[in-house]
């Protein structure tokens, strides 16, 4: 069998959590599993600090490498279900961040729809108290005008004529032939 490929990293020393001075020599591909409490958030946070812990081989260090930790952070940055749709997901932390855009975009635009239409019925109401109150007014100007136009209907001979164009405004009005 062949040996593992070392990596550039000799010795990862862990001191955190439960751990006392553990030195971990890791392979160029490897992969931290097991119960809780058993050091893989440690082991990650200890990759993403980057600092003494981290022992390089001669020559080497952090900046001449990508080191990459797939745990539970990098998950939630970067991986996040699209809406109800099981098995689909948005990808890296950019189109998270789009998606989260869109999400709040769409919630504004169905709250000022909400808005618009609560508007739109109360301009749909006020035409109509409008139309309803124009129509009363009308109505009460001829029919509180009738005996006075029956008195002087001598003196609004010839100017009749209007009031054909105005009963179509109106509705049919005695005193207008």
């Amino acid at each position: 069998m062949n040996p593992k490929m070392k990596s550039a990293i000799e010795k990862i020393t862990l001191n955190d959590a439960t751990f006392s001075n553990e030195v971990i020599e890791p392979t160029y591909v490897n992969f931290f599993y097991g119960k809780n409490g058993a050091g893989k958030s440690t082991i990650a946070r200890t990759f993403k600090a980057n600092d003494e812990r981290l022992q390089w081989q001669a020559g080497k260090a952090s900046t001449d490498y990508d080191v990459l930790v797939y745990d539970t952070d990098f998950i939630n940055a970067n991986l996040r279900n699209y809406g109800n749709l099981a098995g689909v997901f948005t990808v890296n932390e950019t189109n998270i961040a789009i998606q989260e855009q869109v999400d709040t975009l769409n919630a504004e635009r169905k709250k000022m729809g909400e808005e618009y239409n609560g508007h739109k019925a109360a301009i749909d109401q006020k035409t109509a108290d409008k139309n309803t109150a124009l129509s009363t007014f009308q109505s009460d100007c001829w029919s509180k005008s009738a005996e006075a136009r029956t008195l002087f209907d001598e003196a609004i001979k010839g100017k009749k004529k209007g009031c054909i164009i105005r009963s179509r405004n109106f509705s049919n009005y005695a005193g207008c032939s």
